[in-house]
């Protein structure tokens, strides 16, 4: 009797309200779909980074594309990645294992990133762990305007203002402090390009981004944007008590 074949999408539409491949290459879907094998009956893998026989089950599925991504897309070799590895979770040891970690290069004991596979709504527990908000760009509507100079410009900024914007604005991400490195903002993002796209926007503004704060713009490269425009914040004292103030 020939063995059943397995399909990823047929394996995920039981949840399909929580799990999305939208980050993943097609190629690579197909690829771990070929790899999928009967065992006792039920769909079964072969682990990326243990080698051990897994049950297909959804959550397992993005984990095994994950893994595969951070080893073909990212370089990061087989041996310092492990799954279900116990780590520090806030104020505790062992009250949970990590989906995916990958060890420090010079300290295979040491968590370098930790990958935490959860639906896209940033919650850990029912409990919000991440915000990411994302508004219209209504620049593009003061752009066509160019300045409110007569009274007619207003007539044209609202007329303008309920036109769809191409752009969404994205002003900040926030992750609590104890989920940082687990892949939180990734989903977030990933979840924000997916919406975007449904709702008729072509692209992401992440234009306050200070210098200071490098994590946002090596997370926004990983994820395929390109720096297009830089500002700059000159200081100046004025006045007798030599106060300053700021201007773009």
């Amino acid at each position: 009797m020939p063995e059943p074949t397995y399909r990823i999408a047929d394996i995920l539409r039981q949840k399909a309200d929580q799990y999305e491949l939208t980050i993943f290459h097609r190629d690579a879907i197909a690829w771990l779909e070929g790899r999928l094998f009967d065992k006792r009956g039920q769909p079964y893998l072969k682990c990326l980074a243990s080698d051990r026989d897994r049950r297909a089950y959804p959550e397992e599925i993005v984990r095994q594309l994950y893994v595969k991504k951070l080893m073909d897309g990212y370089g990061y070799p087989k041996e310092r990645i492990e799954v279900e590895r116990p780590v520090f979770f806030g104020s505790g040891m062992g009250k949970k294992r990590a989906d995916i970690v990958v060890t420090h290069k010079d300290d295979p004991d040491a968590a370098y990133i930790i990958v935490e596979v959860k639906k896209p709504n940033a919650e850990m527990d029912g409990e919000a762990v991440g915000w990411l908000p994302g508004i219209p760009n209504l620049n593009e509507a003061f752009i066509h305007v160019q300045g409110l100079r007569r009274p007619w410009d207003y007539a044209r900024l609202w007329w303008y203002m309920r036109r769809q914007p191409r752009c969404l604005a994205v002003k900040s991400v926030l992750v609590l402090p104890e989920y940082w490195g687990r892949g939180v903002a990734v989903l977030l993002f990933a979840e924000m390009g997916r919406r975007a796209v449904a709702r008729g926007y072509t692209w992401l503004d992440l234009s306050i981004t200070s210098e200071d704060n490098p994590h946002t713009p090596i997370l926004a490269r990983h994820m395929g944007a390109r720096i297009y425009k830089r500002y700059r914040v000159y200081r100046l004292g004025i006045g007798e008590s030599g106060e300053h103030h700021h201007a773009w």
